[in-house]
């Protein structure tokens, strides 16, 4: 049976990703400009820092894998559509194991 594999879009998800490194990027400003840390700063590295790490790393894991996939972007199956494939590919996987 083969396999249908969705990707993660890259450009779905860039306005996050940018948004995210900015922030990012402003709170080391503020770590680094100030004598005294304050507790908001640091909350805001780890936030955005790790919020920014995660959004790359779900995008980008894929794309290492080395394995074909749709894209999402590229996708063009109607709900109802997909809903009759998986049911039908549900069948003939319980299929055998009913008999």
């Amino acid at each position: 049976m083969e396999e249908i594999k969705i990707y993660h879009s890259v450009w779905k998800y860039l306005p996050t990703i940018l948004i995210l490194l900015v922030f990012t990027i402003i709170f080391v400003y503020a770590i680094t400009q100030g004598k005294d840390t304050p507790l908001w700063a640091w909350g805001g590295l780890l936030f955005f820092g790790l919020g920014f790490l995660f959004m790359l790393f779900m995008v980008l894991r894929e794309r290492f894998n080395a394995q074909e996939g749709i894209h999402a972007s590229k996708l063009t199956i109607k709900p109802k559509q997909l809903c009759d494939l998986l049911n039908e590919r549900l069948k003939q996987r319980l299929a055998p194991q009913q008999s």
